[in-house]
């Protein structure tokens, strides 16, 4: 939720704003006295609770007016720099201003925290596949209407596209990708296309297969097109934005894949020029 001026934002006694800036009031000869604690006034918009398939954490997101009762930029703020306040001076330049003094960060943080009554609460995720939600398993993808979830980089390329097909039409589509390739190579790659989102379900009932299938070819022979074609079951691909690559560090391979659960993913370009290469390429299998 975003307020068009400080005055509509209500904070618990003793806390207020005068002047567009953030303070609180103190019983001076039986006449409050305000005392500001920093020349702006900043509020929680909005509240993401963030999955990323191991850990559930959670991010705010932060809005204010400046001195002049300016709207400043909306940003967001992880918890552990929420307390610090490193946010303020990082994001809305030295305009905005913390009064010095002991228990002064403290007081600001509560009178910020005290507005998160009024901002929307939100999920947001960062992997695919099953997830138990209520109680009920959803599977996680982007482009889903129900649920938010963001991948970076190129798995942005994975998302779930819905078209009002006949049964006769999607049957028409699957014959056709069948006769793309020899059955010995078309069998086992649409095999493991149907076998992926099971994955979480066999894991559970301990009998998660543990192998992949490698396709393996003379330069040109089209490898990383077909590849493309089954992983498209899964979003929008072509032959020159696959996923990953053996030219990718195995740190960046294995932070990648961990997004991915329960989809089919392609590690792309196989093909060790050197020595150094192939020891590289052959420890990341």
């Amino acid at each position: 939720m975003r307020f068009n001026s400080p005055d509509e934002i209500e904070l618990p006694l003793p806390y207020g704003i005068e002047e567009n800036r953030l303070g609180f009031y103190v019983m001076k000869k039986n006449e409050p006295e305000f005392i500001e604690l920093c020349n702006f006034v900043p509020y929680i918009s909005s509240q993401v609770t963030t999955f990323d398939g191991y850990d559930t954490n959670t991010k705010v997101k932060l809005a204010g007016f400046d001195s002049y009762g300016n709207p400043l930029p909306e940003i967001t703020v992880t918890n552990d720099d929420f307390d610090k306040m490193i946010w303020v001076r990082q994001n809305w330049s030295f305009d905005c201003n913390i009064v010095p003094g002991g228990g002064i960060k403290d007081r600001i943080r509560y009178a910020i925290q005290s507005t998160s009554k009024y901002a929307p609460k939100s999920e947001d995720y960062s992997t695919t596949g099953w997830y138990k939600k209520n109680d009920e398993y959803v599977f996680l993808m982007p482009g889903d209407s129900e649920n938010e979830v963001h991948l970076e980089g190129k798995l942005q390329s994975y998302q779930f596209s819905r078209h009002e097909l006949t049964e006769k039409e999607y049957a028409d589509i699957f014959m056709l990708i069948c006769n793309v390739a020899p059955n010995e190579i078309m069998q086992p790659l649409l095999s493991f296309v149907f076998l992926s989102p099971l994955n979480s379900f066999l894991h559970e009932a301990q009998c998660e297969p543990k192998t992949v299938l490698m396709l393996y070819g003379k330069t040109g022979s089209k490898k990383s097109t077909l590849a493309a074609l089954i992983l498209s079951f899964f979003g929008r691909f072509s032959n020159t934005d696959l996923p990953l690559s053996f030219r990718d560090t195995a740190n960046s391979i294995i932070y990648n894949t961990g997004s991915l659960k329960d989809v089919l993913t392609v590690v792309d370009d196989f093909h060790p020029s050197q020595k150094s290469d192939e020891y590289t390429m052959t420890g990341i299998i």
